[in-house]
């Protein structure tokens, strides 16, 4: 249904019908719709002005070089001649809002692909920002890449470019604003999960993500000084970050399921960065999260949080801060899991307020039916809580 375009994205069949089977435009235009490929870069070198000439759909000569299946020596030299003299036209969009840097991420399968779309981020590296605008909307070269699983060297060029790009997700439907994040789609994208090469792309994402350099190798020592040092730990950026696909947490929990007992410089175990990265909207995921990391090692639970609070060093124990600063739920958000792992939470103030968590959830109950269902269940597991909790209040405000 299309003419020498090989996708929907471009020139309707009728255009070259229209012209008397010829294509309008410059020298260079001309020779790339007729794949002439290796007289692209002398026509561009001899008129510099063609490379920014556009078609009335936004084809310019580096668009129908890019939509190429096979990336061959001609290509990356007439590539060469176009970037040189106007670099920004990798980020140059259709009426479609495909740029050249889409479509190679996209087309190129074969020949040298990834030299050419490293040549590509190199010219303009801003073009890995670039969003579509219809259909997949919001979708950058960086979540085509993910999707087709690209080199570690072309994932690690955009992240030197943009690091947020790991965690930004686009829209995938626009009707039910459903969002797919890069490391989901990456980790679909990969057939034999497990590989060193594949579990290395996720790492990059990982690094970006939590504001390591890209560089840096990562913690593989069991040695006790190293614990603590600035190396990069994977298994503590799958708690940082939230969400990370389930299978992928897994795996690198039995992977590493030794480190669970490692604290940070700051103190925090793996449970704690876990907390901290939970969100109301997320609350099955961190469930799901609080769960695997407990079963691996329950006594994270009696760690307390090391909080600065009103010029003051205090210990806070994790259902404290769950229940308060994070605003979980005993069903649907990890509160279980941390009671089962140690009751006696259940009976420890908050040094911050001096609520038991019982009532720190209370707080929270007039504002949702998950809270006051929370409420109800600490309650349960420890009814004698309120007798002893009222027993305290009336010794410090009569001394006895």
């Amino acid at each position: 249904t299309f003419s020498h375009c090989k996708s929907d994205i471009f020139v309707p069949m009728d255009f070259t019908q229209r012209l008397g089977g010829r294509f309008p435009g410059p020298t260079a235009y001309r020779l790339a719709t007729a794949r002439r490929f290796a007289e692209v870069a002398n026509a561009i070198n001899e008129r510099p002005q063609d490379a920014r000439w556009s078609s009335d759909y936004g084809l310019t000569v580096l668009h129908l070089l890019c939509q190429e299946r096979h990336v061959s020596s001609a290509i990356l030299l007439a590539v060469d001649a176009i970037v040189l003299p106007a670099p920004e036209m990798v980020a140059q969009p259709t009426a479609a809002s495909w740029t050249p840097l889409h479509l190679a991420i996209k087309y190129s399968k074969e020949g040298r692909k990834e030299e050419l779309i490293l040549k590509l981020i190199h010219a303009w590296p801003p073009a890995v920002e670039c969003q579509l605008q219809r259909g997949l909307l919001s979708k950058t070269p960086f979540h085509l890449a993910c999707e087709a699983n690209a080199s570690a060297e072309i994932l690690k060029a955009m992240l030197e470019v943009r690091p947020t790009l790991s965690t930004t997700p686009y829209v995938k439907l626009s009707d039910t604003s459903s969002s797919e994040y890069p490391l989901f789609i990456l980790w679909e994208a990969i057939d034999e999960k497990g590989t060193t090469d594949d579990w290395s792309k996720m790492e990059i994402l990982l690094r970006a993500a939590t504001h390591y350099p890209l560089g840096i190798q990562s913690t593989t020592s069991d040695n006790e000084e190293e614990k603590r040092s600035s190396h990069f730990d994977v298994l503590r950026a799958c708690c940082q970050i939230n969400p990370v696909p389930r299978e992928y947490l897994q795996l690198n929990i039995q992977r590493y399921q030794h480190r669970l007992a490692w604290s940070d410089n700051q103190g925090w175990l793996h449970l704690h960065h876990a907390i901290q990265s939970s969100n109301e909207e997320t609350q099955s995921y961190t469930e799901f999260l609080l769960e695997s990391l407990l079963q691996k090692f329950p006594a994270a639970a009696s760690v307390p949080f090391e909080i600065n609070y009103q010029q003051s060093k205090l210990y806070v124990l994790p259902l404290h801060v769950l229940i308060t600063d994070r605003r979980m739920t005993w069903h649907n958000g990890g509160v279980r899991a941390m009671v089962n792992a140690y009751p006696d939470a259940l009976w420890t103030p908050d040094p911050r307020n001096g609520l038991v968590p019982f009532l720190g959830s209370a707080t929270n109950a007039m504002q949702s039916r998950a809270h006051l269902s929370t409420t109800y269940e600490l309650l349960r597991k420890s009814p004698d809580v309120i007798e002893s909790y009222c027993l305290n209040i009336k010794s410090v405000s009569t001394g006895w």
